[in-house]
């Protein structure tokens, strides 16, 4: 190989090839140097490089041409190593020489960019810091003043003491170092503080411009004043605070300082503070490394230094400042990093920050020589290197290794120098930071820390080697901080961010920010904490503050319970609170906050109250109101509510704002009326009360208690409850009461008192305790009755519960019992006897006609005579109405309980003389159940004797019966009669017959008589006689009657509407049915619902209806009669009718009883009976009509009598509704030739027409 490359440079064609080589070489260096000069070289002065580059290649290419020329030809005979050497020399030269020249200048270029970064970081970091210090000095100021200002704002709108500002001025100004506080109004005038402070009128109305139109309408704009000179000669700093909702009252001439406040109104004031710059704050700033700081500012378009070169105050123009200043292009240009001259010429490297405060920034500087000191060095031994290897190189081999030893040193010394560069750049930032950094070991001690880790800390270097950061922290949090750090040296967690407090040596505590990272370090392989530290004890504090402020409105908000409201009158808004929306049930976002909102809650009576109170403030006659209202809740309960309002009024008086509050009356009113009642009925109720305290000494008694007792209130309070006392109860009663008392703190019972007279009565007492809070009793209250006449009544009505009111008889009760140890008796003693079942006959009667209280009367004067003749043993009881029962015991012989029986009877044949001398006869019924034969209990026993007394009922009255097997059978035919009644009810089965009524003077059907018949399914069809005494007896007449009078008016009125001219339709009314008190009503309805003419409806009432003299009758009557209906009594002549009584009756129509009509032809008094009735119906203008007629012989006498109308079974049997139209049109003379034929025979012939009514089974008649 190295003969070959000798070769190549051979005498025959070394021309050719060092041209070649030289091309080569020198193409390479062009390409290579270009490029890498554009890699590290900016455009500016890239052409400069390149003129230096070049003359550096033509000095080197020279260099080499002139060794390559010197050495001559090569001998072919040299040895190879010699030709290498030779070779190699001017080789080795050539690249040392570029080698060499070309590390310097890449290394003196790549330094100075790295330094001059390096530099400008470092200026922008220290800017930055001393930029962020600056700030947070003002901000700590400013805030200071916030808070005095938020101060005075917090009275909500209350005017404030003078004297309590000053004091509140003097305590901040020496609590937070101010030169002067002062409080002034938008026109400088002092309100209070120190005059010192007060600013111009120029600026307080700059800054009342930024806060808005008025007081409190916009948030708190905090302004600064620049500094300035004051007449003390110093440079102050100040700002200025605008208070809200201030009121402060003017003070009056000739008040002393601790005079109360008046009522003020709100005005724009300002809260002005002046402070000293801290000097040595600004110079430690300043200082501590080779670069100097500024503090500049730009006011009206001119740069002012604030804090110089000289480190002091030289607030005013920069003067001594070019146009290249650094100052200058940053404030032309706006560009943090900045190289500039001075006024000589030297070179400037700064960085600058703006600051918060409008204008103000600062800037860091330092001389470019300084700055680049190092690389200056770094540049001659570059120097020295080349001429180092120009000289290493000339001595060829010799010093070849001692040359490139010194490239090795030379570049362990470039990196050296660039580790240290970073190095002192980062223990300037790590020192200058305000943020505390410490390393924290593994075994838990300190490792490196920053100067703002002591000044936080309060430890200084010599603390770190025996200290912990464990004892930093407080005791309560040491055993968190522990855990924490655990989880970070064993690389659980690598970032943990909290609030700790610390313990300062002097015993002070700040709070921090901590934040702590895990680092591990690749060399040695132990892992270690960095922790930051930032003091936020001033933050935590005033948030603390704040907090605690707000805290205290809210719970003095709450405290008070009241809704507030906030309506903005310009705007039109209105705010409601939440606690305002709570407190009528709504929550906070269903009511819109609108003025609407709140009026259509109002209560109707309240809304033009509350309007009237809101005009007066809009019309400027009050600024304030209280008062009250109801609100409809969301539960739509109307709450009452008190509510408080003020008005803040704008410049010319105009109202711009409404601020008030509600408070919840409900439950006051509510309590209000309760104490109202329970004094109301404390002093009221008929029950006496007493209230005594804890040892039994009465404190207050009620009226009711002197009723009671007898001892006045005067008398009684003070005394002792034992006052009362009786001595009937003993002592074991006492302690048993008292116990309870103590033990449940209640009473109740019966005890016997002693009134004020002496008098021993019997009570129903009732003690209850009332505590307090802790359980203690305080208060007896006793509640008491006199229970005297209730026991008199619980005597009475336990006689009552076994006894008949009227007579004193045992009752059903009794008689029961006494029936069932008969029953015993007998079985126990093999003997027996018998139950005997008393009814008065026609009793209905007497008391009709009578009256009740001639009833009532009999009914003693029977008991009386029952219990006369009474066996000894045997027991009498009523059961009600004229219903008596007797038991007899003892006997068996059937003839001996007859005759008992029948000696019962025969008493009753002499009469009764009641009160007035009135005598009455009256017969009774008997019947008779004997036992054992007839039951062997006392419900059988009774239901017997029952039925025995129905069959003597049945035989006339005035009988005994013994109790059969038949009578079973009979009272079982009527319990199902009853039960088909009712079917019958509800299944429709009843019908209506009618039978036509003739009127006597032209033989015409007038109208038809309503009767009902019942289509039973088993029996067909049934007769009023089998069924309608039984619906009498148990009220099931009430509902066939319901459906009897409306049917009769329907088919009246269907029967008119097809063309059959009847003139009414007559219905029987019972007397149960007569008695309701809505007759009237029904009567009414029915005529209603058929349509029917009122004079086209007869109600007919029977004769025992009407004797039931009183209002209620007559009253019933008229208005019957007032309805337009037709009134007849049926069955005239029956009763005991007093003639006078009847003549007052609104009355139509006698109906005769057909019992009279049947014997009219053979029974002379018969005949007279007639006459008579028929008589004095002519007399009282009314109409009288005969019931029965049933022969033409009676149909002649009637007519010969005067009868108006007649019925009976002559003219027809009753007929079903369908037949009434054939019948009326049988021909227009039947019933003339009838009256025809009885005048001149005595038979009756019915001609052809008649005929088919004939085979109906009624005669003929026409209309």
């Amino acid at each position: 190989m190295a003969l070959r490359f000798i070769s190549f440079f051979s005498a025959k064609a070394r021309a050719v090839r060092i041209v070649v080589f030289y091309a080569g070489f020198a193409t390479l260096w062009i390409y290579a140097s270009d490029t890498l000069l554009a890699q590290i070289a900016d455009p500016a002065s890239l052409a400069e490089l390149a003129k230096y580059k070049g003359l550096f290649f033509v000095a080197v290419t020279s260099l080499l041409l002139h060794m390559v020329l010197r050495n001559g030809p090569l001998e072919a005979a040299a040895g190879e190593e010699a030709i290498r050497l030779r070779l190699w020399e001017p080789l080795a030269v050539g690249a040392s020489v570029l080698a060499v020249g070309m590390i310097a200048i890449l290394v003196y270029r790549a330094e100075d960019s790295a330094l001059r970064q390096g530099v400008f970081d470092h200026l922008e970091a220290t800017a930055e810091a001393r930029g962020q210090a600056i700030s947070d000095w003002l901000a700590s100021r400013q805030h200071s003043l916030e808070a005095i200002a938020r101060s005075a704002s917090d009275a909500s709108g209350e005017p404030l003491h003078r004297v309590t500002i000053d004091r509140t001025m003097e305590a901040a100004r020496d609590i937070f170092g101010f030169i002067a506080i002062a409080l002034v109004d938008a026109d400088g005038n002092l309100l209070a503080g120190s005059a010192d402070a007060r600013p111009d009128a120029a600026m307080l109305q700059r800054i009342a411009a930024m806060s808005g139109r008025g007081v409190g309408r916009a948030p708190q704009v905090t302004s600064l004043v620049d500094l300035h000179r004051q007449a003390d000669g110093h440079t102050h700093f100040g700002a200025i605070v605008p208070v809200r909702n201030l009121v402060v009252p003017p003070l009056r001439a000739g008040d002393p300082a601790g005079a109360p406040a008046l009522p003020g109104a709100p005005v724009q004031a300002f809260v002005v503070g002046e402070w000293l710059p801290d000097l040595p704050f600004f110079q430690r700033m300043a200082g501590g490394d080779r670069s100097r700081t500024l503090l500049m500012r730009t006011m009206d378009g001119r740069l002012q230094t604030v804090f110089g070169r000289t480190q002091t105050f030289l607030p005013g123009d920069a003067g001594e400042a070019g146009e290249d200043s650094p100052e200058a292009v940053f404030a032309a240009t706006g560009h943090r990093r900045i190289e500039a001259q001075d006024g000589d010429g030297t070179g400037i490297l700064a960085a600058a920050v703006r600051l918060p405060v409008p204008g103000w920034f600062v800037l860091t500087e330092i001389d470019e020589n300084t700055a680049l000191a190092g690389l200056r060095h770094l540049a001659v031994a570059a120097a020295v290197c080349v001429a180092v290897a120009f000289g290493a190189s000339l001595a060829l081999g010799l010093f070849l290794w001692q040359r490139q030893r010194l490239g090795v040193v030379l570049s362990d010394l470039a990196r050296q120098r660039e580790a240290q560069a970073a190095e002192d750049r980062y223990r300037v930032t790590f020192d200058q930071v305000p943020v505390g950094i410490v390393q924290i070991r593994a075994g838990g001690g300190f490792g490196r820390c920053n100067r703002a880790f002591h000044e936080i800390t309060g430890i200084g270097p010599e603390d770190l080697e025996t200290g912990t950061p464990l004892g930093l922290v407080h005791p309560d949090e040491r055993s968190a901080v522990a855990v924490s750090l655990s989880m970070l040296f064993s690389g659980e967690r690598q970032v943990m961010s909290s609030e700790r407090r610390l313990l300062r040596p002097d015993g002070s505590m700040v709070i921090v920010a901590l934040t702590a990272t895990s680092a591990l370090d690749a060399k040695s392989g132990e892992r270690t904490v960095i922790a930051t530290l930032q003091d936020i004890t001033a933050r935590r504090q005033a948030e603390d503050a704040l907090r605690a402020s707000q805290e205290r409105f809210d719970l003095a908000m709450r405290g008070a319970n009241d809704g507030v409201w906030d309506w903005n009158l310009v705007t039109g808004t209105i705010y409601f609170s939440p606690r305002w929306k709570a407190m009528l049930g709504y929550g906070e976002d269903e009511i819109e906050d609108r003025i609407e909102s709140h009026d259509a809650l109002l209560h109707p009576d309240d809304r033009q109250a509350a309007h009237d109170q809101t005009a007066a403030i809009f019309d400027g006659r009050r600024d304030s109101y209280a008062c009250e209202f109801r609100m409809r809740a969301k539960n739509g309960e109307w709450r009452h509510i008190l509510s408080r309002a003020f008005v803040v009024r704008g410049a010319t008086g105009e109202p711009i704002r409404m601020v008030g509050t509600h408070v919840d009356l409900t439950k006051q009113k509510r309590d209000e009326e309760a104490l109202r009642q329970a004094a109301a009925v404390f002093s009221n109720t008929q029950e006496g009360v007493m209230i005594t305290d804890p040892t039994g000494r009465i404190i207050d008694v009620n009226p009711a208690f002197t009723v009671i007792t007898g001892w006045s209130r005067a008398e009684a309070v003070g005394r002792p409850v034992s006052i009362l006392n009786s001595g009937l109860q003993d002592k074991a009663f006492y302690e048993a009461l008292w116990w309870e008392i103590n033990e449940n703190g209640h009473w109740q019972g019966e005890i016997w008192n002693r009134r004020r007279s002496g008098e021993v009565y019997p009570q129903w007492l009732t003690i209850s305790t009332v505590r307090d809070a802790q359980g203690r009793p305080v208060r007896r209250i006793g509640t008491f009755i006199d229970i005297g006449k209730l026991k008199t009544s619980e005597a009475h009505l336990a006689f009552l519960a076994n006894h008949d009111v009227l007579t004193g008889l045992p009752n059903r009760a009794t008689l029961m019992n006494a029936i069932g140890q008969s029953l015993g008796n007998a079985a126990a003693y093999q003997s027996g006897g018998a139950v005997l079942f008393f009814d008065l006959d026609r009793f209905k009667t007497v008391n009709d006609s009578l009256g009740h209280a001639v009833g009532d009367e009999l009914i003693v004067a029977v008991a009386n005579r029952l219990k006369e003749g009474m066996p000894i043993g045997a027991v009498l009881a009523r059961l009600g109405g004229d219903e008596f029962v007797a038991v007899i015991h003892g006997v068996s012989d059937r003839d001996a309980i007859g005759i008992q029986a029948e000696h019962w009877r025969r008493q009753f044949d002499q009469p009764f003389t009641l009160s007035g001398g009135r005598s009455l006869y009256v017969t009774v019924s008997i019947g008779v159940a004997v036992f054992p034969g007839d039951g062997d209990h006392a419900t059988d026993l009774l239901q017997h004797a029952d039925a025995a007394l129905y069959a003597a009922k049945a035989a006339g009255g005035d009988t005994v019966r013994f109790y059969t097997g038949d009578l079973t059978e009979a009272a079982s035919a009527r319990l199902d009669t009853e039960i088909g009644l009712r079917r019958a009810i509800d299944n429709g089965e009843f019908e209506l017959y009618y039978q036509p009524l003739v009127r006597t003077a032209d033989g015409r059907v007038r109208g038809v008589e309503a009767l009902i018949r019942w289509r039973h399914p088993v029996h067909g069809l049934m007769e009023p006689g089998r069924f309608l005494a039984i619906a009498d007896e148990t009220g099931l007449v009430l509902p066939i009657g319901e459906w009897v009078l409306p049917e009769a008016c329907r088919q009246l009125q269907a029967w008119r509407e097809a063309g059959v001219a009847l003139d009414l339709v007559a219905v029987n009314l019972t007397p149960r049915e007569f008695k309701r008190s809505d007759i009237v009503e029904r009567v009414a309805s029915a005529l209603s619902a058929a349509g029917l003419p009122a004079r086209c409806l007869e109600l007919e009432i029977t004769e025992g209806a009407l004797l039931e003299h009183g209002e209620g009758l007559d009253r019933r009557l008229a208005e019957l009669k007032a309805l337009g209906v037709r009134l007849a009594i049926d069955d005239f002549g029956t009763g005991y009718s007093s003639l006078a009584y009847l003549s007052q009756l609104p009355i139509d129509k006698l109906k005769i009883d057909k019992s009279f009509v049947r014997k009219l032809m053979e029974d002379g008094p018969s005949r007279e009976i007639v006459r008579t009735i028929i008589g004095l119906a002519h007399n009282l203008g009314i109409v009288a009509l005969a019931e029965g007629v049933e022969t033409a012989g009676q149909f002649d006498a009637l007519r010969a009598m005067g009868c108006e109308y007649v019925q009976g079974y002559y003219f027809s049997r009753p007929v079903p509704h369908r037949d009434i139209p054939l019948m009326l049109g049988a021909g227009p003379t039947a019933v003339a030739r009838v009256l025809q034929a009885s005048a001149d025979v005595e038979a009756v012939s019915v001609e052809s027409a008649g005929a088919p009514l004939e085979a109906r089974g009624y005669r003929s008649a026409s209309l």
